[in-house]
């Protein structure tokens, strides 16, 4: 049986290599994973991996893209937008490159506790989280239009 908190066998993003994809441990987990490696690297080698899926993207596209599908962050982007930003990136400088990868992690590490939780609440209420999030906003804008607009 297959869960979408199931670790793959595969990457599901190009920008996830298949080792930390392949070591499970879920979303959140593969990105730090991912993220973490990069850490290593200097600005070289993450310029050379930024021209290297902006090739794959115009010598294979259709690898690409099945790879693509597979990430939830960049399952919806055009082949376009996701060509222009492959472009912005392996054209960036490498120190500004590096730069940013920096802040990816710092926002990382505030967002993987988070997505965590979330996955964990999401499992505990059997798959109703995004359920149980809609009807508690609803009742809490409910209450907030009814304090401050039409309460006298």
């Amino acid at each position: 049986s297959s869960s979408p908190f199931s670790p793959s066998s595969s990457s599901s993003s190009p920008f996830i290599p298949p080792t930390a994809a392949a070591s499970g441990g879920g979303m959140a987990s593969q990105q730090a994973q991912a993220l973490k490696m990069m850490e290593n690297m200097d600005g070289k080698q993450l310029k050379a991996m930024m021209q290297m899926q902006r090739d794959m993207l115009k010598n294979n596209p259709a690898m690409f893209e099945q790879m693509m599908r597979s990430n939830p962050a960049m399952a919806g982007m055009s082949k376009e937008d996701l060509a222009t930003r492959l472009d912005m990136m392996a054209d960036m400088d490498e120190t500004k490159l590096k730069s940013m990868m920096g802040m990816a992690r710092q926002v990382s590490k505030v967002v993987q506790p988070l997505m965590s939780l979330w996955g964990r609440f999401d499992r505990l209420v059997c798959g109703q989280g995004k359920n149980i999030l809609v009807g508690a906003s609803s009742i809490f804008v409910w209450y907030w239009i009814d304090y401050f607009f039409i309460s006298p």
